[in-house]
């Protein structure tokens, strides 16, 4: 697979293999494969038809497991229009791999295609329900900051400035 960024590290079936095989032996018997992503940052590997795992390419997307591993049942609890993935199980660190890594429960379906959809209203219709109970969620002590305060300082909304909500 073709690197996307010069500091990435490399991860392979192999790689994967060994780390579940070490650290997650009861699905170590099930098949790996790399799933080809849309995203840039994390390999995807399927492992056997029903899990999934996450590995982080970039060291500075690396915490991210830790905060998928707290957000995620807190969003789950509260948002019904859309399936979260639900975390399984968390990898560490070894000699091969320098960080964190997660397997997932698989989700079935495709990433968004122009191509895959005849009538785009019941997306957007999934979309403004998701949106709208992310709205109504109450900001909690420790609720990540992530890219709104980077997006606070150059977004503008309605014609005027959006404020990030304070953690």
């Amino acid at each position: 697979m073709k690197r996307m960024h010069d500091d990435e590290v490399a991860v392979d079936d192999e790689t994967v293999r060994r780390l579940v095989a070490e650290q997650f032996a009861d699905i170590a018997h099930l098949p790996i494969r790399r799933i080809e992503s849309t995203g840039t940052v994390n390999a995807l590997f399927r492992i056997g038809d029903g899990y999934v795992a996450r590995l982080p390419l970039l060291q500075e997307w690396s915490d991210d497991i830790e905060r998928e591993w707290r957000w995620i049942p807190w969003f789950s609890g509260r948002l019904t229009s859309v399936r979260l993935p639900e975390p399984i199980f968390k990898g560490t660190p070894d000699g091969s791999y320098p960080f964190l890594w997660s397997v997932y429960r698989w989700i079935d379906g495709a990433p968004y295609d122009d191509a895959l959809v005849d009538d785009e209203r019941p997306a957007a219709e999934t979309l403004a329900r998701f949106v709208l109970e992310l709205r109504s969620l109450a900001v909690v002590d420790g609720a990540p900051t992530g890219a709104g305060t980077r997006c606070a300082s150059s977004t503008r909304t309605r014609g005027r400035r959006s404020k990030a909500r304070p953690a």
